[in-house]
Parts: C-alpha cells; structure tokens; sequence
C-alpha cells in the first residue's frame, strides 16, 4: 500500500521530480495536445482479439493471454468491418457504434451513441485492481474487508477517482485502461463471489459529443510503472506541467516552497474530549484581561471594596488607571463579558441579598 501512494504522489503529482525520460524541462513550454512522444517505456507489446457479439476482449503479451472485458449477452451486430489494425461494428438495437483502433503502444477503443441514452462497458474481473481511490489503494478481487466495502457499491468517477485511470493485476501483467472522458461515468462494484467492476457512461442530450474512449495498455503489475504509464499519456495530451512552470504562471506558487502538508485520515478532526475545557476557560479569561485593558483603559490593582484577580477570573480585579467618581466603567466591562465569550464560560457574578438590597454595595459591585 505504501508503495502504491508513495509512486502515485511522487511520480503523477505535479511538481515532482522525476526521471522519467520524457519529462519537460522547467524552461520549455507546456506539451501541446496531440504532439507526439516516444512510446513509453512502461509499455508492454501485445496484440489483441474481440468478440463482436459479446464484446469480450482479450490481450496476449508474452505468451499470457488475459481477458481485458468480461463477456456482455450477445447482441445482434452490423456493418462489421475488419483491418490488421482496426475492428468496427455497430449495434443496432442499442443504438451504438464501437471501433478499436491498435496503436503502436495502445488500444483505442471508442463507443458513440447514435440514440442510446447510456451503455455499459466495460465489464472486467481480475485478481487485484490498482484504483486510484484518493492516493491510490490496491483491492485484492478476494478480500473480504474489501469486498464488504464495495459489495454493491455504485462511484461516480470524476467524483470518487482521484486520476483518470484503473489496472486490472493480472498473474504476468497489468492491463490498463486511460478514460479519455472523465465525467458522466459510474463504476458499479459487485462481489461474485469476488470483486467485479462495470464502467458505465451516460450520453446526455446537451452534449454534442456522443462518445467515450479508454487508450487500453499492458504494463508490468508495478505500481511505479503503472504511475509513469499515466504519467506519460497526460504528458502526451498536454495535461502535465511541474511545480517550477506553475510557478512561472503564478509566482504565489513559490511561496508554497518548504510549506507543511498534513493529511487527516479520520472523519473527525476535533472531538468534545479533546479539548481541555477548564484550561481554555482560564486562557480565554487571560485573553480578555488583555482586551479590556486595551479597550477600557483598565488596570489590575486593589481599590479598597475591589475584587481581588484570581486565576480563575483576572477580571475581576480590573481598575481604571485614572479612578472615576462610581467607577463607571466596570459595570461597562462587566455588561460586555457575555457578548466576548461563550455563556458557557461566562458566567456574571451573582449578587448575593444583602448586596441587592444595599446601595452602596450594589455601586461597588
């Protein structure tokens, strides 16, 4: 696991230092979309077969043969058409075309609706899956903490899914689909008996792009390599830059240099029980003293009938440094305690009878 968040931070992260061969120099322009970079290292060579009725896929890489797509129910096709590089059909009573298209490093799969509203695909099952779930987690197909977290588990992928991307681990490879389109996607989960995953994509009617695509890649079962993989196709579409092109962009981004960064891994940040009520009590009290003297021009000291400061109330001991015939301003400072601190810990003095019904006492007070 701390392989997994460490090379999605270090290596996908904006900003990071990297290696990578590929990698733009802090002094050159941002790569522009569609300009095209050598073909990654992390890439594996395969070669692919499809099933048009079922749209069950398979990749071979290495004399290992996996399948990519679990089997959908077979559904009438047309305009099939086939090429060394490229397989296209169409659905009719779905209203859909689909054409994969083989890359010199990638597949390019893409689904266009000509009336359907939505569509699942695809379908996969693997051993373990690499999803970038926050920093990035690695879900074994068999876990039974896991599967009990996603058993019917329906994400929202632009919403839930920190990077545009997930791995199926397969036992010699991983086989990697980029989501070319980020939004209107749904990853239902199920457990059958183990963990499945099915991509689904919704077409609305204000969209005037009617498609979604993945770039299909095998890599080897690294969480490093899988981050460079990623790495490198949004170098390639023009999404990357480092921290020091940011900066060029916003010089406020310097000041982030050397800055702290914490993370939080509970709900709660502050409970009831963590705080210390009666020392905060006493500090607020202390933070007030210092107010009332900046704002009343009071000082501590003994007047003869004054209240003598006690940790517990430093206000109660607060003189004005020129004495005013009736001390005017205490009964002031005191009518504002319950305005500058919570109820709950300012409390006003009680007066006790006798002082109520003195006049003199009651002045003193």
């Amino acid at each position: 696991m701390k392989r997994i968040v460490l090379a999605l931070l270090l290596l996908v992260m904006s900003g990071c230092d990297s290696a990578a061969q590929n990698q733009p120099q802090t002094n050159q322009p941002l790569i522009e979309t569609g300009q095209q970079l050598a073909a990654p290292k992390q890439a594996l060579p395969f070669s692919f077969e499809v099933k048009p009725e079922t749209f069950e896929l398979f990749v071979e890489s290495g004399g290992s043969r996996e399948r990519a797509s679990e089997p959908l129910p077979a559904r009438r096709v047309e305009q099939l058409q086939k090429s060394e590089q490229e397989v296209s059909w169409s659905y009719p009573d779905d209203k859909l075309q689909v054409r994969i298209r083989q890359a010199a490093d990638h597949l390019q799969i893409t689904l266009t609706s000509t009336g359907t509203e939505s569509f699942s695909w695809p379908l996969v099952k693997a051993p373990a899956y690499m999803l970038p779930l926050g920093e990035g987690k690695w879900i074994p197909a068999g876990d039974k903490v896991w599967q009990s977290f996603l058993r019917e588990e329906s994400l929202t992928f632009s919403e839930s899914f920190s990077m545009r991307f997930f791995a199926l681990n397969h036992e010699k490879y991983a086989i990697f689909y980029m989501v070319d389109n980020m939004f209107n996607n749904t990853l239902d989960f199920a457990v059958d008996p183990e963990i499945s995953l099915r991509f689904t994509h919704e077409f609305p009617t204000i969209n005037h792009d009617k498609s979604y695509s993945f770039r299909l890649y095998v890599t080897q079962n690294d969480p490093v390599q899988i981050a460079g993989l990623y790495k490198h196709v949004i170098q390639q579409q023009g999404e990357f830059a480092t921290l020091a092109q940011k900066a060029a962009a916003n010089p406020n981004v310097e000041k982030l240099y050397g800055a702290p960064h914490f993370y939080l891994w509970n709900k709660t940040f502050l409970s009831e029980d963590d705080v210390q009520w009666d020392a905060l009590k006493k500090a607020a009290w202390r933070r007030l003293y210092g107010l009332a003297r900046a704002a009343f021009g009071w000082q501590q000291g003994g007047r003869a009938g004054g209240h003598r400061a006690t940790a517990g109330n430093p206000a109660a001991g607060l003189h004005r440094a020129v004495p005013a015939q009736g001390d005017s301003g205490r009964p002031q400072l005191r009518a504002a305690l319950p305005r500058l601190l919570p109820s709950a810990v300012v409390r006003p003095r009680r007066r006790s009878k006798s002082e109520s019904a003195d006049p003199k006492r009651r002045e003193a007070a």
